[in-house]
């Protein structure tokens, strides 16, 4: 199978409960306002269209911005595994 040369482990860029540390201020503003609106709530209380609206952006700016913090966000958690 080969032998192992190498290992690292990368340290998370958030800083002790702040997980949203990691987010840009646009990323952060739109995910925590689409929280509040019931975007994570199951079913979904607000879909991206009338979220993009209550943001005054456009549904790809928001939706893009949605899938950038969560794939940050996820990245962070997982961190090390």
């Amino acid at each position: 199978i080969g032998i192992i040369t190498k290992t690292s482990f990368i340290k998370p860029i958030y800083q002790g409960s702040n997980l949203l540390s990691c987010l840009t201020d646009k990323q952060r503003e739109i995910i925590i306002h689409a929280n509040r609106v019931g975007y994570y709530k199951y079913p979904r209380k607000i879909n991206s269209e009338k979220l993009s609206k209550q943001l005054h952006l456009g549904r790809a700016t928001v939706v893009e911005h949605i899938r950038k913090a969560e794939n940050r966000i996820m990245t962070q958690i997982l961190t090390g595994y």
